[in-house]
C-alpha cells in the first residue's frame, strides 16, 4: 500500500527509527510537510514524526537525541541519513485531534511505515495531489493559534504554485501583526529569502495584496508589483526591491533579520529610484554618482522606470518622466565613453600645473577643457605627447573653441 501512497520512501536509517520505537512498545507516524512531501516524490530535508513515547523516554530510547523545543515538545534525532524531527504525542483525544493540530488537511495526514498504513481523516491526500490548500478547521484561524503555519503556506504557493481556497484565504485576511511577529525573526527572514528565489514569486505577492497581509507587514501594495515581478529577471534581490517599493524597506528588512548583503543592496537600490528624479543629466557629478552604480543594477532600475512610466495614464507629468528618463540614459552612456575614452588615452606628457603656465590662467573649468582637448588629440595622434608638442597646441586653442565634456557641475 505504501507503495501506492508514498513516490519516495525514506531511507533505511530513517525507518530504523520507527522500528527502534516499536520495539520499545510505542508506534510512530510520519506526519507534516515531510509526509506530503514524500508522498509527491520530493525528498524533503527533515521527517517529522510523532510518537506515543513520551520525551522522558525519548532521551532514553535515543541517546543522542537533543530536546530542540521547550519542555521536551520536540527531540532531533541524528540518523546517517539525516535528523529526524521526533514529536511525542501528548494529547489525549487520540491521533485525529493530533493531526488537526497540523492545520492544513495536507499536513494532517500519518503514514506508518511499518504497517504500511496511511490515515487521513480530513482528505488531504486529494487536496494535496489537487496542489489544493484547505484548512482543517477553520474557526479560530490556526494562522493565528499557530502563525508558523503561514511561513509553510507561503512557500507551498511560491514552489509548487498550490493555492489556498476561499476559507483559507480569509484566514489570511484576519492575521494581526502581533501574530507575524512572533514567528522568530529569523524564520520569517530565511522564508522570504527563499520565496523570492522560487519559481512564482508574483503568487504571493497576489495573495498578499488580496488578504490585505502586505500592508498589516508595513508594506505598501501597488498594483503593478505582481506583473513587474513575472516580468524581471530572476534576480531575488530585484524582485524583493519591487515588492518594498515605496516602503521603508531598511527597517523592514532589520524586523524580518534578512539577509544583510542582500537586504543592503535593496536599500541601495531604492534610494536610487526613480532614477529621473535622483540623477541630472546636465549635472556630471549626477552622471558621477550613477556610473558609480553597478552596471546590473543601473539596467535593472532603467528597466523598472521605463516599465512603471509606460503603465502609467498618458499625463503631461508622465510624458515629461520618460523625457528626463531618456535624457539622463543618453547622458550617462556618453559620460561612460568618455571616460572609457579616458581610460585608454594615455597619460600627458604636461600636468595640470605646466597647463596652467602654458596658458597664464589659474585653476577653473578651463583646465578641465585643456586636458580634453589635449588627450583627444594625443588620441589620435601619439607622437604629439611630447611637452613641447602640447604647449604649441595650447597656444593655438583657447576655451570653448572646442566642446567640453564637463557640464555643469
Amino acid at each position: 500500500m505504501a507503495d501506492r501512497i508514498l513516490q519516495s520512501a525514506p531511507d533505511e536509517a530513517i525507518l530504523e527509527v520507527f522500528r527502534h520505537l516499536a520495539r520499545r512498545g510505542h508506534p510512530a507516524w510520519m506526519t507534516g510537510e515531510s509526509l506530503a512531501e514524500h508522498i509527491l516524490g520530493r525528498p524533503p530535508g527533515f521527517i517529522t514524526l510523532q510518537t506515543t513515547a513520551p520525551g522522558s523516554e525519548i532521551s532514553e530510547i535515543f541517546r543522542h537525541a537533543v530536546p530542540t523545543h521547550p519542555g521536551g515538545r520536540i527531540w532531533q534525532i541524528p540518523t546517517r541519513s539525516g535528523p529526524v524531527d521526533c514529536q511525542p504525542d501528548q494529547d489525549s483525544q487520540g491521533l485525529n485531534s493530533a493531526l488537526s493540530e497540523r492545520g492544513l488537511t495536507s499536513f494532517a495526514m500519518a503514514w506508518f511505515p511499518l504497517e504500511n498504513s496511511l490515515k487521513d481523516p480530513f482528505e488531504g491526500y486529494s487536496d494535496l495531489h489537487a496542489g489544493r490548500l484547505r484548512l482543517v478547521e477553520t474557526n479560530p484561524s490556526p494562522f493565528n493559534q499557530n502563525p508558523r503555519l503561514i511561513l509553510s503556506l507561503l512557500t507551498r504557493v511560491a514552489r509548487w504554485d498550490e493555492a489556498p481556497d476561499a476559507d483559507c484565504r480569509q484566514a489570511l485576511s484576519t492575521v494581526t501583526l502581533r501574530a507575524w511577529e512572533s514567528i522568530p525573526s529569523a524564520w520569517r527572514g530565511a522564508t522570504l529569502k527563499k520565496i523570492f528565489e522560487s519559481p512564482r514569486p508574483a503568487q504571493v505577492i497576489r495573495l498578499l495584496n488580496q488578504t490585505g497581509l502586505d500592508e498589516r507587514l508595513g508594506v505598501r501594495p501597488q498594483a503593478d508589483t505582481a506583473s513587474l515581478i513575472e516580468r524581471c529577471a530572476e534576480d531575488p534581490v530585484l524582485r524583493l526591491s519591487l515588492w518594498l517599493r515605496g516602503s521603508r524597506p531598511g527597517r523592514f528588512l532589520r524586523r524580518q533579520r534578512f539577509d544583510r548583503s542582500a537586504g543592503d543592496r535593496v536599500v541601495r537600490l531604492l534610494s536610487a529610484h526613480p532614477l529621473e528624479e535622483n540623477f541630472s543629466s546636465r549635472r556630471r557629478s549626477s552622471l558621477l554618482r550613477l556610473a558609480a552604480i553597478p552596471a546590473s543594477d543601473r539596467e535593472a532600475l532603467f528597466w523598472l522606470r521605463e516599465r512603471e512610466l509606460e503603465n502609467l495614464p498618458d499625463s503631461a507629468t508622465a510624458a515629461l518622466n520618460q523625457q528626463r528618463l531618456i535624457d539622463l540614459r543618453r547622458s550617462l552612456e556618453e559620460h561612460l565613453a568618455h571616460e572609457t575614452n579616458a581610460q585608454k588615452s594615455p597619460a600627458l606628457a604636461l600636468d595640470g600645473r605646466g597647463i596652467m603656465a602654458a596658458l597664464g590662467i589659474g585653476a577653473g573649468p578651463a583646465v578641465g577643457q585643456a586636458i580634453d582637448y589635449l588627450k583627444r588629440e594625443v588620441q589620435k595622434n601619439p607622437e604629439l605627447n611630447r611637452p613641447e608638442k602640447l604647449r604649441s597646441m595650447l597656444e593655438e586653442w583657447s576655451p570653448g573653441s572646442t566642446p567640453s565634456n564637463d557640464s555643469a557641475t
